[in-house]
């Protein structure tokens, strides 16, 4: 998802249009009830105004997630609200909602924002490349001789992309932590075996099994299957 959404805003900057992405944080700022609601509203005002504008809502469960789920319902109920009144045909801009738990979210929202796409998790040939492709942007890259492909897919099995970001994150943090000389990628050697043993520690996949289930489950139902 993180990708398309890159992809998007790469193209879409051609057309000289605007990206703004909304999460859970930007509009509850306190504990007061229709503040959500008040604030999702002058942001919309803005994108109809603008009218060049996608807005994305990421973590869409937590943002509209169904009503009558929990206890933040009345702070749900605002927002849902004054999404349902804003967001549709005649609205002069578009909106986007990612999550990972679309079961979660407002039926009448997912009606409203129309398409629904599923997006699986990557094979170990796909996880490789995204690590490679995400090196190759900084100046780093893997030792063709002292890093066993093999042993990285085993051991990243249900990891998703962001995952995989995370991961490469790590693996170059402990290599910079490890001597004080700057620039490090003019000095740093290619990552190896070790390097991502050493990182690999303590990380897991932000989905488990059940999660993938319930996901496919959702996507047969409601959008293109995985």
């Amino acid at each position: 998802k993180t990708f398309i959404f890159q992809t998007m805003a790469q193209e879409l900057y051609k057309y000289e249009k605007e990206i703004w992405k909304v999460q859970y944080a930007d509009l509850w700022k306190t504990a007061y009830v229709g503040e959500g609601g008040q604030r999702l509203k002058c942001l919309l005002e803005r994108a109809n105004e603008a009218g060049n504008v996608l807005i994305l809502f990421d973590e869409g469960e937590l943002i509209f997630g169904a009503r009558g789920s929990s206890t933040n319902d009345k702070h749900r109920e605002e927002v849902i609200t004054v999404a349902l009144n804003m967001i549709g045909n005649e609205s002069k801009f578009m909106s986007l909602v990612i999550t990972n738990m679309p079961e979660q979210i407002d039926f009448a929202i997912r009606r409203r924002v129309g398409n629904q796409f599923c997006f699986r998790l990557p094979t170990p040939e796909e996880r490789l490349e995204v690590l490679k492709t995400n090196f190759a942007a900084d100046g780093w890259e893997l030792s063709d001789t002292k890093f066993d492909e093999a042993y990285f897919k085993k051991h990243t099995d249900m990891f998703s992309n962001d995952d995989i970001l995370n991961l490469a994150q790590k693996m170059a943090r402990f290599k910079a932590e490890k001597t004080e000389m700057r620039p490090i990628r003019d000095w740093a050697v290619p990552f190896s075996t070790e390097d991502f043993k050493e990182a690999i520690v303590g990380l897991k996949p932000t989905l488990n099994v059940d999660d993938l289930i319930k996901y496919a489950e959702y996507s047969l139902k409601y959008s293109n299957p995985c």
